[in-house]
């Protein structure tokens, strides 16, 4: 029978050790070199890994600050308020969002546990920014920039 390459005592640090670095295999072997004196193959690593309920999944982008709950709840209330102002014709009612494309795509793949997400920082580069203004009969207005769009931008725009 074949010896285990990594002691049960050491799977676990392996773990830990996985945390700082779930996307690059390569540069968790050579710290096991480092700190343990071996060098397991990365499908050695993957078979771990697997061993220990972690898979090999897409990370998400996590928001930079949740609003705080007593916020969400007035801005939901604002919009019913809207809708309500609309239905009765005394108002246009429009939805606007932003969503800005990278010239190099971001697709993070990493070792995770099972059921749980790491979220990873947005990074910065340049991007093509997509304004999109849409009414309630989906009628659908579109603005391309390259530059940044804030709020002062999309009010000068309608």
């Amino acid at each position: 029978m074949k010896k285990p390459y990594l002691s049960i005592r050491r799977k676990p640090k392996s773990k830990s050790e996985l945390a700082q670095e779930p996307r690059e295999l390569k540069n968790l072997s050579q710290k096991l070199q480092e700190s343990w004196g071996i060098s397991p193959s990365i499908k050695t690593i993957q078979r771990i890994l697997k061993m220990l309920k972690m898979s090999w999944h897409c990370m998400r982008k996590g928001v930079a600050v949740k609003p705080p709950a007593q916020e969400y709840q007035d801005k939901k209330a604002q919009l019913e308020q809207l809708k309500q102002l609309y239905a009765q014709g005394k108002l246009d009612l429009y939805y606007l969002d932003e969503a800005g494309f990278c010239w190099i795509p971001c697709v993070s793949y990493g070792w995770q546990n099972i059921g749980k997400y790491l979220t990873i920082p947005r990074g910065r580069s340049q991007r093509i920014n997509v304004l999109g203004i849409m009414n309630r009969n989906n009628y659908l207005e579109n603005y391309i920039s390259t530059q940044s769009i804030n709020s002062l931008c999309s009010y000068c725009l309608y």
